[in-house]
């Protein structure tokens, strides 16, 4: 399900990869544009088309994440956010900096796009420390030992490296480039 959801991300060509001098992918940044009416319509839309039951808790948990930030789009007064929905690193480059370059570049896109804001939710302590180094701010976020689908604690037991899902903001102008540069 999760391919799926970047094989309908891909085609907008907002996301961003990196290679290594033989031209092999060793990064990519996936990114999106997300609307205030898609806050509401995910999870209805998104339980509907599941192949995988067990994706389903996942989608529930982000949904929850994005209603408790509805707010942002009246902060910012704007309609539509840069979303850096997923960032994924080879395992044998990791710690070079890739994904925190890939964070920053695509932050230099939205700018350059327009966006006057860039969201993110932050699956774990590895992520939410690459997106606050280059100045994103979490709004809040959920546990995922307390959070409960369909009445039960599904993610109970989790990787300690993975202790919450956190929603991270940044306003987009001129003068954070010095924060990502």
């Amino acid at each position: 399900d999760a391919d799926r959801m970047v094989q309908q991300i891909l085609p907008r060509h907002l996301s961003l990869f990196a290679y290594d001098s033989n031209g092999e992918v060793i990064g990519v940044c996936v990114n999106n544009a997300y609307f205030r009416s898609e806050f509401v319509q995910d999870l209805e839309n998104g339980l509907e088309q599941v192949v995988d039951p067990s994706y389903k808790p996942m989608l529930a948990i982000h949904h929850e994440l994005r209603m408790r930030n509805m707010h942002i789009y009246d902060e910012l007064k704007t309609e539509k956010f840069f979303s850096i929905r997923m960032v994924g690193v080879d395992p044998r480059t990791r710690g070079m900096g890739v994904a925190t370059d890939l964070i920053r570049r695509s932050i230099l896109l939205a700018g350059c796009l327009g966006f006057s804001g860039i969201k993110t939710e932050a699956t774990g302590r590895f992520s939410q420390k690459a997106f606050a180094t280059i100045g994103m701010l979490q709004t809040n976020s959920i546990k995922y030992s307390e959070f409960e689908f369909e009445g039960k604690k599904v993610f109970e037991g989790m990787d300690p490296k993975h202790t919450e899902l956190a929603f991270m903001k940044k306003k987009f102008f001129q003068s954070c480039l010095k924060h990502i540069m």
